[in-house]
Order: C-alpha cells, then sequence, then structure tokens
C-alpha cells in the first residue's frame, strides 16, 4: 500500500509542476512538440487498473497471492507511470537558431542547429548528434519531421 501511495505522490507532483511551468511550452516561444493527449489518457487508465486489481488482491486473497504476481503489477504500475511523466515532462521547442530539449526527468537541454554534428532520420525514430550528448526524438510526433528535415539541411551546412 506505501507503493501506491508513493506513486500516487510522483504522479501529484508532476501535475504540479505542469501547471507551473505550462508557459514554457507556450507557442510564444517557437513550435512546440510534445507527446499527444492520449499518452495522459492511457497512463492514468492503466494506472487507475492496476491499483484496482492490487487492491482487490489485497482485500480478496487467493491462490495467486504470489511474490511474482505482485511484482508483476508492480512492473506495470510504473511503466504507466513512466508515460505519464513522458507526458507531462518531455517537450522540444523549435526555434530559428536553436530548439530547448526537456527530458521525461526534466533535463533542459539548448541545443544550437550549428552544434548539431549529425542527424540520423530512422524508421520510428530521428536522433540528434552534438559532440556532447545524443537526442532520441519520436518519429511520429507531429513536426517532428520538419525538425529532423530542417536538422539535416543544417548540418549538411555545418559540414561544408
Amino acid at each position: 500500500m506505501v507503493n501506491l501511495s508513493l506513486l500516487f505522490v510522483i504522479i501529484c507532483v508532476n501535475v504540479i509542476m505542469m501547471f507551473l511551468y505550462k508557459k514554457e511550452t507556450s507557442h510564444q516561444y517557437g513550435d512546440a512538440i510534445r507527446y499527444p493527449k492520449l499518452y495522459l489518457w492511457v497512463g492514468i487508465a492503466g494506472l487507475i487498473f492496476v491499483s484496482v486489481m492490487l487492491i482487490l488482491m489485497m482485500l480478496y486473497p487467493n491462490d495467486t497471492d504470489n511474490l511474482l504476481v505482485y511484482a508483476l503489477f508492480y512492473a506495470f504500475g510504473i511503466l504507466y507511470v513512466g508515460i505519464i511523466m513522458a507526458y507531462m515532462n518531455w517537450f522540444m521547442i523549435i526555434e530559428k537558431d536553436h530548439f530547448i530539449y526537456r527530458s521525461i526527468f526534466r533535463k533542459t537541454y539548448k541545443v544550437f542547429y550549428s552544434d548539431v554534428i549529425d542527424c540520423t532520420i530512422k524508421e520510428n525514430d530521428v536522433i540528434i548528434k552534438t559532440k556532447d550528448r545524443k537526442f532520441d526524438v519520436d518519429r511520429n510526433l507531429p513536426g517532428v519531421r520538419e525538425l529532423g528535415q530542417r536538422l539535416r539541411s543544417q548540418t549538411r551546412k555545418n559540414s561544408k
């Protein structure tokens, strides 16, 4: 029961942080790339389902009262919390001369297009390499293909 309350606290803190820093992702800073709202709803629905199942397993124990079953449900709970955190924390803001990348764990990077060494567009993701970091972005998000094309043209200019 303590682990469920810890998951609830993590989600509440992320929701509060999302509302406090909502102005960062507004369009006055440029084009924003975010996960669709469906990620949030899938994460919340999955977390509620896993929580209800765990509570029912604790209230009405039967032959499935095994440590492995509990571990599996907690693993799915952590997966859904990760989905919720990805929706609330991850974004990219595209501007004229740079982009701002914030990871799931709220680490923010400001990357100038001139610092990009390579941009590889793969089947499901766009990999952006600088001399210090490597950024992996889901290719299916709205606006990422345009970013990939812009970065590829910029890296061709930088290599000349």
